[in-house]
């Protein structure tokens, strides 16, 4: 008797020991964490800028990898890009208004955590 209740206790500390090798969580898959807001570097929003080109930048948010970049004339912007860069090169025309927005991505695990940023615009003089 002794040596069956022997067996089905090394029997259940191994099933315990194979569960916790497991790759995934026994809870299911994990969340990413959702990243914080973009904050703008430039340019400022309702700012006038020249040149020929705009470069629009911000500051990396935390619990970040990817940035969806948002530009346009009109107010949502439209999406334009994907990028993990923290910064997108935008060519305006001459007296047009331009509205831009940065969503924060956080890729990590199965699904994707977006934290929607603000709209800014400028004007391209």
């Amino acid at each position: 008797m002794l040596k069956k209740v022997l067996f089905f206790i090394v029997l259940i500390v191994a099933a315990i020991f194979l569960a916790g090798c497991s790759s995934e969580s026994p809870l299911g898959p994990v969340d990413p964490v959702k990243p914080d807001k973009v904050i703008p570097v430039s340019p400022a929003d309702g700012s006038t800028v020249t040149g020929s080109l705009v470069t629009c930048s911000w500051n990396p948010a935390v619990n970040a990898d990817a940035y969806d970049v948002y530009t346009g004339t009109t107010n949502p912007p439209a999406f334009i890009t994907s990028t993990t860069l923290i910064n997108y090169v935008d060519y305006p025309l001459s007296g047009t208004t331009r509205y831009w927005r940065v969503d924060s991505k956080n890729t990590t695990g199965s699904t994707i955590s977006t934290t929607t940023g603000d709209v800014w615009s400028f004007i391209k003089s």
